[in-house]
């Protein structure tokens, strides 16, 4: 699997402030993040029934203007080791993405790409772009199986998907070892795919891809609620258990919800969370300009690139306070809820 590669001595030098920034605890930072994020544009071709954009989907959101995701760029890029293309949407639909493609490769940021796959190959040598310049493609996926998968995405066709994935898999192994791209699936779990993820433990295995990410569903509708697991239950739990079994026996990487591992008496702990990631390592920007510290729904406006410099933002009240949480500070309340919420995930133990 990849390793980063380091194109700057300026990413070596705040990657190491990172690190004893990290160790301390920091709440204002030597550092400046190493993983950044865009949720610059809205525009997606698929209405997957869980998504949180489908409440707001008749607003008109114009993508960010170019000048403030230079900006942006200018600020963080040079020293930044991973960029996610947009995750408002569907990142391949971003009207900005040639320019956040050129951008990445000026600054010699690695791209992290989380998509639907419908769109890998829509235009003429992208695929290759992408695939020569990523870290880490994900694929959202929730179903081996064509009807629960296409039930779930909206709008998408099942076969025309694994199809991208297998091309995908193909450029990918067209690279060097060391510089190929982590291939990871992505499925969001709730009642009507939970008995399929045993069979997607054996989807993954047959695609060769590195990881399954599973995740909870969460409503974000009352209509949803009747799709979402009880966490704290038996029947998925027991799931799990055996899903975490079944992965260990077929060498499959599989990453369960950080509120699967929180829950008391499901599997023997083997670490426990002790601080936010986030916080002390990422930045998202979306497209009003305004940067945000995570990818929690109701996340916090740390503040806007549009009148205030990246450094004052990225050490200002907002990231403080949060990263205080973590440092012997009173709890923002944010933090506090959002482990339980199942928003991250937890690999290989």
């Amino acid at each position: 699997m990849q390793t980063i590669k380091y194109v700057s001595e300026e990413k070596k030098n705040n990657y190491r402030h990172y690190q004893d920034d990290l160790i301390y605890r920091r709440t204002a930072l030597r550092s400046l993040p190493i993983f950044v994020g865009l949720g610059t544009d809205h525009s997606c071709n698929l209405t997957c029934i869980m998504c949180i954009n489908r409440l707001t989907d008749k607003i008109k959101r114009s993508p960010i203007e170019e000048k403030y995701l230079i900006k942006f760029a200018d600020q963080t890029f040079p020293t930044a080791r991973i960029l996610q293309l947009n995750t408002a949407g569907e990142p391949l639909m971003s009207k900005r993405l040639d320019l956040e493609l050129e951008l990445a490769e000026r600054y010699g940021v690695r791209i992290d790409l989380i998509t639907n796959g419908t769109l890998l190959n829509a235009k003429k040598g992208r695929l290759d772009t992408l695939v020569r310049n990523a870290f880490s493609v994900q694929f959202s996926f929730d179903s081996p199986f064509r009807k629960t998968y296409e039930s779930i995405r909206i709008g998408a066709d099942f076969s025309e998907v694994v199809e991208n994935m297998r091309l995908f898999q193909k450029f990918r192994l067209g690279l060097p070892p060391a510089e190929r791209p982590v291939f990871n699936i992505g499925m969001v779990i709730m009642k009507r795919n939970l008995h399929d993820l045993a069979q997607m433990i054996r989807f993954t295995k047959d695609m060769r891809a590195d990881r399954l990410l599973v995740s909870y569903m969460i409503p974000h509708t009352n209509a949803m609620e009747h799709e979402a697991l009880d966490v704290t239950g038996e029947e998925p739990n027991k799931i799990l258990r055996d899903a975490m079994a079944l992965a260990e026996k077929l060498n499959v990487t599989l990453c369960l919800p950080v509120s699967y591992w929180a829950a008391g008496g499901q599997v023997q702990q083997k670490k426990t969370f002790k601080y936010c990631y986030f916080l002390w390592e990422r930045a998202y920007l979306d497209n009003n300009g305004d940067i945000f510290p995570c990818c929690e729904p109701s996340h916090p406006v740390a503040g806007s690139i549009k009148d205030t410099d990246f450094g004052e933002i990225w050490n200002g009240g907002v990231y403080r306070s949060m990263r205080a949480s973590f440092s012997g500070g009173p709890p923002h309340t944010l933090c506090g809820t959002c482990i339980t919420s199942g928003y991250l995930a937890r690999c290989g133990f």
